[in-house]
């Protein structure tokens, strides 16, 4: 079946409110839309089911609707399901508010975009995949989803009840995502069960999960997030992981992190035994020692390995053996591997204010960063990467995250000013001004104005006089009396001036 330049309306029905296959072979769609499809059951506008591969490229869904599962699209018991430039708009189902693929092949989507779309009761307010192969999702876009139960965003398992439970331990991938202002009871913006998830170069940001995991809930399987993949403004109860929330699975963090941010890691490796050779194995021992580094990064164990590589210990820094679940690609890189417990912060932790963030990954290995901001610059918030010049008018010593104002009386328009010392005094005849990035002269019969320290002083000064002002009638005697002294100073002065000098 090929489906091209078409426009489908209102569609109505049980399965499929536009589209229903059923037992057919490949089914191909391309530059189609979508409006206003609506199931009573499943696949609000295209349904399929026992069919070979589903590819669909550049094909729009909006306001599409479906009773149970799938508010777009659902693809159970078939092949391979390909999304290429998909978009989702406003599309509402049981489960699954717009994508629902079931007991499936692999499933691939590639700058798909959903927005508002909402899971009534059920898990993945945008996709919901279960039971089926691989899924990768690159440059994808999840906005404002919302879902009754798990996965704002994307629900990712096995069994959850519409299809059949043949538990794959499938592989995750998500690359260069978003998924922002997603909702669900758990995992806002995405619930893993029991697969291998991937998240690269995503960002997850103001997610809200009501009960655990406001960004990520993980149960069982193993996570990894890598190469700068952030979680940050999400929320859920108190102690339940704002940003993640971990049970029974493995996660680990693989740097680099986000610029200005930073975890605590060390190198993946393999920890082994210590070379024990007797005194007349000498040169068993200088071998066994010299190749300890080698051996840190080699999976073969002794029994069939080079001989001076010791056995494993019991305890190792990260999950490297495949036989156990783990990922032997994890060798030699730097990572964080969570505990079992709820994650509150956002996630890599944000370089404080006041200390330089780094890109550089042997940046990123403990709070202190990049060091403290130079001085002459400053780093004004959390997570500040590239230190900004000093005002104007202030000065920035080493680790400033709030530039200092010149002391009083002096002033700079310069920037980069890295002590006090820097600012210049207001010159003879002029005042510093309250803007200390100026100063201005002294005009006639103006005095300059005070500073609030010094008007603070005079205050003190006046209502610390303890001597009891004098009686407003003793008061008028005295000025009476001065006024007369004066008066008297006069006339005598006059007097003298008309009196001739005698011969």
């Amino acid at each position: 079946l090929y489906l091209e330049a078409l426009h489908f309306v209102d569609g109505v029905g049980d399965y499929g409110g536009a589209v229903r296959a059923s037992g057919a072979g490949d089914i191909a769609t391309k530059d189609v839309s979508f409006t206003g499809c609506d199931a009573e059951d499943s696949g609000g506008a295209v349904s399929v089911s026992d069919s070979g591969d589903v590819s669909m490229e550049g094909v729009s869904f909006s306001e599409c609707a479906a009773g149970d599962g799938g508010g777009a699209v659902i693809v159970e018991a078939s092949g391979d399901v390909s999304m290429k430039g998909v978009s989702f708009s406003e599309c509402t189902a049981g489960a699954g508010g717009a994508v629902y693929v079931s007991g499936s092949g692999d499933v691939s989507m590639d700058s798909a975009r959903f927005s508002e779309c909402t899971a009534d009761y059920g898990p993945g307010g945008a996709v919901l995949v279960e039971d089926s192969g691989d899924v990768s999702m690159d440059s994808a876009s999840f906005s404002e989803c919302t879902a009754g139960d798990a996965g704002g965003a994307v629900y990712m398992g096995w069994g959850w009840g519409l299809g059949t439970v043949d538990v794959r331990r499938s592989n995750f991938i998500v690359t260069d995502s978003t998924i922002s202002g997603c909702s669900a009871t758990l995992g806002g913006a995405m619930f893993v069960e029991s697969v291998t998830t991937s998240v690269l170069r995503t960002t997850i940001t103001d997610c809200y999960a009501s009960i655990y995991g406001g960004g990520l809930y993980s149960t069982g399987g193993r996570t990894t997030l890598s190469n700068g993949t952030l979680i940050s403004g999400c929320s859920a109860p108190e102690g339940r992981g704002s940003s993640l929330f971990l049970i029974a699975s493995e996660v680990s963090y693989t740097l680099p992190a986000p610029a200005g941010r930073w975890l605590p890691n060390a190198r993946c490796e393999v920890y082994r035994e210590a070379c024990s050779y007797g005194n007349s194995e000498v040169a068993q021992q200088a071998a066994c020692l010299k190749h300890r580094d080698n051996c840190a990064l080699n999976l073969v164990e002794n029994l069939v390995g080079p001989w001076y590589c010791q056995d494993p210990t019991f305890v190792q820094p990260c999950n490297w053996n495949s036989t156990r679940g783990g990922d032997p690609s994890l060798l030699g890189e730097k990572l964080y591997q969570l505990p079992l417990l709820p994650v509150e912060q956002d996630f890599p932790f944000a370089c404080a204010a006041g200390v330089l963030g780094s890109a550089n990954p042997e940046n990123q290995s403990s709070s202190s960063c990049a060091g403290r901001c130079p001085a002459g610059y400053q780093c004004p918030t959390e997570a500040t990467y590239e230190a900004l010049p000093c005002d104007a008018g202030r000065f920035c010593p080493e680790g400033t995250s709030v530039p200092l104002a010149c002391p009083a009386g002096s002033y700079s328009n310069a920037t980069n000013l890295t002590d006090a010392s820097e600012c210049t005094a207001a010159s003879p005849g002029h005042f510093a001004t309250t803007d200390p990035r100026s100063r201005r002269p002294v005009e006639r019969g103006v005095s300059p104005p005070m500073s609030a320290a010094r008007l603070a002083s005079c205050a003190r000064k006046a209502t610390s006089r303890t001597s009891p002002a004098p009686p407003i009638a003793s008061l008028a005697l005295r000025v009476a009396s001065v006024r007369s002294a004066r008066r008297s100073s006069c006339l005598r002065r006059a007097s003298r001036a008309r009196t001739p000098t005698p011969p």
